[in-house]
């Protein structure tokens, strides 16, 4: 039904992505599950090397997309192996999955933010300062368009949470 959080919550997330001129209707994200009944929601910008033994920890089918497959393993990480911690979660996923990747994740009203360990993505955070809100892009150079500031990039192997503020995680 149109209030199930996870369809108003991707629909937030589409009126955001049309906004910024991300035709969405194109692409299959942003990928939504559901984890202790509350939305998570994946966007991925990149190419991941599924290890065969994915297979055996997760059943995907091979037609879904990385970014499924990515979900889904974050999702298993957090039910079996890291007791609902998110950082431990995707600590893991960036020591154990190869790639060139960028991230970013909704959960639990924060948003996370990382990118793979040899930082092939981009991944950069602006700030607007007269509404004290963030915004993620690939390119810094799209911040001036939308009257944002530069904060910071997001370094390779690295893991920012964003709510109220910015903190880091340190690199993986």
């Amino acid at each position: 039904t149109l209030n199930d959080p996870i369809i108003q919550t991707k629909r937030k997330i589409e009126i955001i992505n049309n906004g910024s001129g991300i035709n969405i209707y194109n692409d299959t994200q942003p990928i939504v599950k559901e984890y202790n009944n509350k939305p998570v929601v994946l966007l991925h910008n990149g190419n991941i090397k599924i290890a065969s033994k994915l297979k055996t920890i997760i059943d995907y089918d091979n037609n879904v997309s990385d970014s499924d497959v990515l979900l889904q393993y974050i999702i298993y990480l957090l039910e079996n192996v890291c007791k609902n911690n998110i950082i431990e979660a995707i600590k893991k996923v960036i020591t154990t999955i190869d790639g060139a990747y960028s991230v970013v994740l909704f959960y639990n009203e924060s948003m996370y933010l990382f990118r793979d360990s040899l930082g092939m993505r981009p991944l950069t955070i602006g700030k607007h300062k007269k509404y004290d809100s963030y915004c993620v892009c690939t390119e810094s150079a799209v911040f001036v368009k939308i009257d944002y500031e530069f904060e910071q990039e997001v370094d390779a192997g690295e893991i920012i949470q964003v709510n109220n503020q910015i903190t880091s995680y340190g690199t993986y």
